[in-house]
């Protein structure tokens, strides 16, 4: 099973943070494993980042720290499954099939009355030094320090009661100020090619929602949504405006569908967005779409 992770995450390399995940399974999982690695294949200053190859109870069966070449790693992917084809004979672990989960999502997000899969990506514009990250070929190149010619993000917004998105009547009214700024706060940041923090409430200039009920067939609204955003710290920005429409059932409290666009300029550059040589500012877009869990569930929507 393929799986990608954070890995300050699961293993911080500052003690009070390592301190903070002590008793976190994921990190107990990892630690495990990593305790049992070749040091000098464990240990880089500064990050747990790398490529492990890992049995179900977090046991040893290759690995790398850092960053590994496709030369060097073959041979560890032929050594790890000799590993397992002894390891699960010993334990006697027999393949079950993957539970169907749908699209993964993040473990705070499993409860959620309503999930948004929010999609970023630069935008072509016309200053000097944009790259055409969707460039022919660009996920053909060999050199993956290239990625910021091709990169896009993804991040996910999950919504307490879906009816923060409802107006009350056929007029057109504000949503609540306080969550049309907690949305513009948390989705409208350019982690397009790498991290960065949300907006503080300092931080949000202005955020708004407006929302118009423009048709009604017995449970079913149509809505249409506008907004803007502008966010900013020191020399790092974002200035959006936003279009969307939805469908809502009245009769079940949910949303049918549901989609948001935002258009805009960045600027500057967060200390691991990947920014440093494109201070722009330059267009971005986001698109916020209702997410359907997988049937049966918790918490799913449909």
């Amino acid at each position: 099973m393929p799986v990608a992770a954070e890995a300050y995450q699961l293993y911080p390399e500052d003690p009070s943070h390592l301190a903070r995940v002590a008793n976190d399974p994921a990190h107990r999982f990892f630690r495990r494993y990593g305790e049992s690695m070749p040091p000098e294949d464990w240990h880089a200053q500064g990050t747990k980042q790398g490529i492990y190859l890992i049995g179900p109870d977090g046991e040893y069966l290759e690995g790398r720290r850092a960053a590994s070449s496709a030369s060097e790693m073959l041979p560890r992917f032929e050594r790890a499954v000799e590993r397992w084809q002894q390891l699960r004979k010993r334990l006697r672990y027999a393949n079950k099939p993957v539970p169907p989960r749908g699209q993964p999502t993040p473990p705070d997000c499993d409860d959620a009355k309503m999930l948004l899969r929010v999609s970023l990506r630069d935008l072509p514009g016309d200053a000097p030094g944009d790259v055409v990250r969707w460039r022919p070929g660009a996920f053909d190149d060999a050199n993956w320090a290239t990625f910021g010619q091709w990169a896009w993000n993804q991040d996910w917004f999950a919504i307490d009661d879906p009816r923060r998105l409802v107006p009350s009547g056929s007029e057109e009214q504000a949503a609540d100020a306080e969550f049309a700024r907690r949305l513009c706060a948390e989705v409208f940041v350019d982690r397009v090619r790498g991290q960065a923090a949300s907006w503080t409430p300092a931080q949000v200039r202005s955020a708004s929602l407006r929302m118009r009920r423009v048709r009604s067939v017995g449970a079913l609204h149509t809505i249409e949504y506008h907004g803007e955003a502008d966010l900013a710290d020191g020399e790092r920005g974002v200035r959006v405006r936003c279009f969307g429409r939805g469908e809502f059932d009245s009769a079940s409290a949910r949303f049918r569908s549901f989609e948001l666009v935002g258009l805009g300029l960045r600027r500057g550059a967060h200390p691991a967005n990947q920014r440093a040589q494109m201070i722009g500012p330059s267009p971005i877009g986001f698109s916020l779409r209702l997410h359907v869990a997988a049937e049966g569930k918790r918490g799913a929507r449909r």
